[in-house]
C-alpha cells in the first residue's frame, strides 16, 4: 500500500550532523562514531492523506509510527535477511505542510525521520544511489489493529460494513481509516512505487480474526489482505469445513447419478430403444450438473411411477411388472 509525495520531500541526504544526532546514532553502535564517519539523510515515511487503496492512517497512527519505526533497520524489496540491512532510523517526527489538506479536508500530515549509513568502501554504492535519486522511494511495514470505514465507522476487520472503498456515499468518497499501529517490523528501498506522487509504501497487517462469519464478510466485500499469518487458522478451518460438506455432497451426487440411470433406464427400455439404456445414461450422468440431475431424475421417477414401476421391497419384478418380462428383457441398473 503506498502513499504520495512530492519530488523534493522524499530523500535529502544532511550534511550537517550535529553532537545529538551522534549521540542518538551511537545508542545503536558497539563503538562510538565521528561524524566524518557518518552519512544521515532524511525520508518520508507515510502521511494521512488517502492513498490508491482508498486507505488513510490516523494522524494518531502517525504519532505511534513515529515512536515504533526509531531505531528500525532499512533493507530492500522487505527482504528481511541480515545481508540486506542498509541504514538505521534514529529520529522521527510528524509534520504538519501549512496549507495543505488531506483529500478528506484534514490538515496535511507526513512521518518523517532520519536515517544513518556507516561510510566506508562497503555503503559507497549505496550512498551514491540515495544521493543520486536512484535509492530514493521507500516503504514500511506495520501493523494496523483498527480498520474503520469513513462511512458508517465500522471497524471492518472486527464488524464488517457493506460501503466498498473508492465509491461515493452522498458525496462521500468512502475510505478506511488506519489506526491502532502495535508494530513497526522495517522499511524498505522499493524500485517501482504505485504512489500518485512517487511517495512511499506503506503495509499492514490485520489483526487476529476469531469470527469466521466477519472473516469472510471482509473476504465478500474484496478486503482480501484480511488473509494473514494472524488469522489464517480461521480461514483453514474453513477450508476443512468445506471439504467434509463437498464429502456429502460427492456422495449425494453419486446417489443422484444411481437414480438417474435406474429410473432413465426403466423409462426408456419400455419404449424400446435397441442400444444399452444403462451405459448411454451413466456416460450423460457425468456430464450433467447437479441441478440437471435432479431435475431429469425427477422426470424420470415421475414417468416411472406413472407406470407403477415403484414396487414393494419384497416383491419380485415378474410379480409386479410382468409385461416387461414377454420378451425376456431386463435391467442393467
Amino acid at each position: 500500500m503506498e502513499k504520495c509525495f512530492n519530488k523534493n520531500d522524499t530523500l535529502k541526504s544532511v550534511t550537517d550532523i550535529d553532537d545529538a544526532d551522534v549521540q542518538l546514532i551511537n545508542q545503536y553502535t558497539t563503538r562510538s562514531f565521528d561524524k566524518d564517519e557518518l552519512y544521515v539523510f532524511r525520508l518520508v515515511l507515510c502521511d494521512n492523506d488517502i492513498d490508491r487503496d482508498n486507505e488513510a492512517f490516523s494522524a494518531e497512527a502517525l504519532e505511534e509510527m513515529g515512536r515504533l519505526f526509531v531505531g528500525k533497520t532499512g533493507i530492500a524489496d522487505h527482504n528481511p535477511s541480515a545481508e540486506n540491512q542498509s541504514a538505521r532510523i534514529f529520529r522521527c517526527q510528524t509534520q504538519k505542510i501549512e496549507g495543505r489538506k488531506t483529500a478528506y479536508g484534514e490538515d496535511y500530515i507526513r512521518l518523517t525521520a532520519k536515517a544513518y549509513i556507516p561510510m566506508n568502501s562497503n555503503t559507497e554504492k549505496l550512498i551514491q544511489l540515495i544521493e543520486s535519486g536512484i535509492k530514493k522511494e521507500v516503504s514500511v511495514g506495520c501493523r494496523a489493529e483498527n480498520i474503520v470505514c469513513s462511512i458508517c465507522g465500522s471497524d471492518v476487520r472486527k464488524e464488517g460494513c457493506s460501503h466498498i472503498k473508492g465509491r461515493e456515499y452522498d458525496g462521500k468518497i468512502c475510505y478506511h481509516i488506519l489506526s491502532g499501529i502495535s508494530d513497526a517490523y522495517e522499511w524498505s528501498f522499493v524500485a517501482v512505487p504505485s504512489q500518485r506522487e512517487a511517495g512511499v509504501i506503506k503495509n499492514y497487517r490485520y489483526g487476529r480474526t476469531e469470527d469466521k462469519e466477519s472473516f469472510l464478510e471482509q473476504l465478500r466485500n474484496g478486503n482480501y489482505k484480511s488473509v494473514n499469518a494472524d488469522n489464517i487458522g480461521v480461514l483453514m478451518d474453513y477450508i476443512k469445513e468445506l471439504e467434509e460438506y463437498a464429502g456429502y455432497g460427492r456422495a449425494y451426487e453419486e446417489e443422484l447419478r444411481k437414480d438417474y440411470v435406474r429410473y432413465g433406464s426403466m423409462c426408456l427400455d419400455s419404449i424400446n430403444i435397441s442400444e444399452s439404456c444403462s451405459e448411454i445414461l451413466r456416460s450423460t450422468a457425468k456430464k450433467l450438473s447437479m441441478s440437471e440431475l435432479e431435475k431429469m431424475t425427477a422426470i424420470y421417477r415421475g414417468k416411472a411411477e406413472e407406470n407403477d414401476f415403484i414396487s414393494p421391497q419384497f416383491m419380485s419384478d415378474e410379480d409386479i411388472l410382468p409385461s416387461l418380462y414377454e420378451d425376456d428383457r431386463h435391467y442393467n441398473i
